[in-house]
């Protein structure tokens, strides 16, 4: 009888890890599920943000926003102001938060995959030693002959630098559209400096004196715009002249690969065999009176 009772506990054993090893995979796969929901929802609210960002920008350079825009220091200003540094603000907390899941979502796929893989090997040996009898003091080439572990971790080394290299490219495009939408504010504020001394002047003014000075704000305004076309037509001109050298660069390449390819026209040359004429040796009688004409001619 007590040997009856001591059959079933090896099979104990040996079943525990495998049990252990298939509830860490559903687990895993569960949390890998949540960290798929959050990392959309988050992209979703960045979407949003950007959105909102696109939106006031528009409104700021809008017809409206042109004619009367708001003043340094007065409230629609300040609002505007505040509502656009709270977006950069939340634009980039939901951009780390994005990373940071990703980040995590890679090692909860890499984690998956090691328990897939020993749940594998559980399978195909179940008469192994169970996972709670291992050493901890085993070293780690030991427990890992087949590199697997260090692959996840190559792995992930990759992913952070990639998850890196985004970070820093996504900061200075939101650092150029920052510094866009500062140049455009200033811009505005100083447009509405202008309108407000002219109005100003026009109201003490005569009408000839405030035809002029519209006139000369008119002429301002088309030679600074004239100033930045002509800033932007240099550099058009300038990526022009680079797209230029590059398609001789091309054409020249190109013409080069296409002259050694072509096969050398080898010149035919025929061996003939001199002949020395002596004269005629045989002729027939019809042919006596032509001879005879050819050698009047000569």
């Amino acid at each position: 009888m007590a040997a009856d009772h001591c059959l079933p506990l090896p099979l104990i054993c040996v079943c525990s890890p495998k049990k252990e090893s298939v509830e860490q995979i559903t687990v895993g796969t569960v949390e890998l599920d949540l960290e798929k929901l959050k990392r959309h929802e988050l992209e979703s609210e960045n979407r949003k943000l950007k959105r909102d960002l696109n939106d006031l920008r528009k409104s700021l350079s809008s017809e409206n926003a042109h004619l009367m825009p708001p003043t340094p220091g007065s409230r629609p200003y300040n609002t505007l102001l505040a509502q656009l540094n709270s977006s950069n603000e939340e634009l980039e907390i939901r951009k780390e938060e994005v990373l940071l899941l990703h980040s995590h979502m890679i090692r909860q796929d890499a984690v998956k995959r090691r328990d897939s893989t020993l749940g594998e090997s559980v399978k195909l040996d179940p008469e192994g030693p169970s996972l709670s009898h291992v050493d901890r003091t085993t070293p780690l080439g030991t427990l890992d002959e087949d590199g697997e572990l260090w692959r996840d971790y190559e792995g992930l080394k990759e992913a952070n630098r990639l998850l890196e290299s985004q970070m820093q490219q996504q900061r200075r495009v939101h650092t150029e559209e920052y510094n866009k939408l500062l140049d455009e504010v200033e811009r505005l504020r100083k447009e509405k400096e202008e309108e407000q001394n002219l109005l100003a002047q026009s109201l003490v003014l005569s009408e000839d004196a405030h035809i002029e000075g519209h006139l000369k704000h008119e002429i301002t305004r088309l030679t600074r715009e004239n100033l930045e076309l002509l800033k932007q037509r240099e550099t058009q001109d300038e990526a022009i002249r680079k797209l230029k050298e590059q398609l001789e660069d091309y054409v020249k390449k190109v013409e080069a690969y296409e002259a050694a390819a072509q096969p050398r026209a080898i010149a035919a040359n025929i061996p003939r065999k001199e002949h020395e004429f002596q004269g005629l040796l045989e002729y027939r009688v019809a042919d006596v009176s032509r001879l005879l004409k050819k050698g009047g001619h000569r």
